[in-house]
């Protein structure tokens, strides 16, 4: 996964923001098993979840998100 912007850390220690089916986020406690660069394997999300890289320090749980496509130019 690449963590650029995705991996927050907090006074409970490292969390992400997870994109739900209806555009909502949820915080989720995460750990990071290894890095390389921008990548890593993160415990705690799974393959396919999408995930917030831009934008995470103004969201909270409930926050609506709108999903842009890097190739867009957003």
């Amino acid at each position: 996964m690449n963590v650029r912007g995705a991996v927050q850390t907090g006074p409970d220690g490292q969390y992400l923001y997870v994109v739900k089916d209806d555009s909502s986020v949820e915080m989720r406690r995460v750990t990071v098993d290894r890095a390389v660069g921008d990548f890593a394997v993160i415990k705690g999300v799974a393959a396919g979840e999408r995930v917030v890289t831009r934008g995470a320090l103004r969201l909270e749980p409930g926050t609506k998100v709108r999903i842009t496509d890097k190739a867009q130019g957003s």
